[in-house]
């Protein structure tokens, strides 16, 4: 059976059904782990990136208007 996909001619449908099953089976995994990669990144930012930053601002005096 042959149909066509765009410019690509896929002969087998059951290798399109294996590739749809393997994403759909890896697809929340790789999302978990992606979720907990920005997790990480967001509290890295939240306790030690913005803490220090605005400590250094009020530390150095230069946001007051005179």
């Amino acid at each position: 059976m042959t149909f066509y996909l765009g410019r690509m001619s896929v002969r087998n449908l059951f290798w399109v059904l294996i590739l749809v099953l393997v994403a759909l089976t890896f697809a929340p995994y790789l999302m978990a782990a992606l979720g907990a990669i920005l997790v990480a990144c967001m509290l890295v930012a939240s306790f030690f990136i913005v803490p220090i930053f605005f400590i250094s601002v009020m530390l150095s005096g230069k946001d007051c208007k005179e």
